[in-house]
């Protein structure tokens, strides 16, 4: 695909600064919310104008399974309610492929439909798998344009009481 030349390297960089952002000391964090089983910090980002966001929180499965749901594939129309499409475009050796996918609109259209084209990839980490992507949004008719931001979900087993422990990095 014209849009991903370098796939190896794109992985590549993707990753490194999702392990990067992963890897931030816990006092550079600040509590956002916390429930029973979920905890969310969030930090300023010195690449753009928001904010970091780490979600940590505890899934009683099998990490591949877990995976599977997140990455592109069927499993994740199952699921996420607010996906109305989704295409894998492109598919490249090591766990890596282009997806395009659809959102409904929200509150009314208010928050209008949305087209992305997301470049996914997966990866071992820490004996466990790291999916992650580099999200851009195109723009058609009735969307909003929405600047590209990188996101990942890192699903490491834990060998105490509780079998999985799924960690999400959003930054955008």
């Amino acid at each position: 695909m014209a849009d991903f030349p370098d796939v190896v390297s794109l992985a590549t960089k993707v990753t490194n600064t999702v392990i990067q952002y992963y890897n931030i000391e816990d006092s550079e964090w600040r509590l956002a919310k916390k429930t029973k089983d979920t905890t969310v910090w969030r930090k300023p980002s010195e690449e753009f104008n928001g904010y970091l966001y780490k979600t940590q929180g505890i899934v009683e499965d099998v990490t591949n399974r877990i995976i599977d749901h997140i990455r592109p594939g069927p499993y994740r129309l199952h699921w996420d309610s607010l996906m109305t499409t989704m295409d894998i475009v492109d598919e490249f050796e090591d766990n890596c492929c282009v997806m395009r996918y659809t959102t409904a609109g929200q509150l009314w259209n208010i928050i209008a439909p949305r087209e992305f084209i997301d470049f996914s990839c997966t990866t071992d980490y820490e004996d466990g798998l790291l999916s992650c992507g580099n999200v851009n949004t195109t723009p058609q008719t009735n969307s909003k344009p929405k600047s590209h931001f990188k996101a990942a979900i890192l699903c490491i087993p834990s060998w105490q009481k509780i079998p999985l422990n799924s960690i999400g990095l959003n930054a955008g």
